[in-house]
């Protein structure tokens, strides 16, 4: 099987919980590092630094079907959230990085696959996270039914003649 160091992967941010104060969304991520890539054309859009390395937020999917787009919508917002938590608890800026991948696991192998999640896909999780609290509430707009002026809350009851002496009516 091959294993982390075929891309000479260095951790810096393992499980860390990151956040926004201006968009409040916070969640964990699986791990920030600095990777070694393929030195091929379809990857020269990713940013190289001076060492040769690339700094990648990475997530780990272990399902058997592979990684889908639904995870650049979770990656998204951990790329452009504003704080990093220690694991001391000391809070620090979100590191930026250059690249998304997820990395699916299997029992023999594993894939380190790509994903977009720029500016838009931090949008369309914006948009996904509005829709998911309205339609949480959706319950919240339907009150108790009406019941109509007319309808009394009394139930007329035949009594005892001899109980009703005296009652005008």
């Amino acid at each position: 099987m091959r294993s982390s160091t075929d891309f000479d992967l260095r951790a810096l941010h393992v499980e860390a919980v990151v956040y926004s104060e201006t968009r409040r969304h916070v969640g964990t991520l699986d791990l920030i590092g600095d990777v070694l890539l393929p030195d091929m054309p379809q990857y020269d859009h990713i940013l190289r630094r001076d060492d040769g390395y690339s700094r990648g937020l990475f997530d780990w999917k272990t399902g058997k079907s592979g990684i889908f787009g639904d995870v650049a919508l979770q990656l998204s917002p951990y790329r452009f959230s504003e704080s990093l938590i220690l694991p001391d608890g000391e809070v620090i800026d979100m590191p930026e990085v250059d690249f998304c991948a997820g990395i699916h696991l299997r029992a023999d192998d594993y894939s380190f696959v790509p994903l977009e999640c720029g500016e838009d896909q931090y949008r369309d999780f914006l948009y996904v996270k509005e829709v998911a609290r309205i339609v949480g509430g959706l319950r919240d707009l339907v009150g108790e039914p009406i019941v109509a002026p007319t309808a009394s809350a009394y139930v007329l009851a035949k009594t005892n003649e001899d109980e009703s002496e005296g009652v005008p009516f």
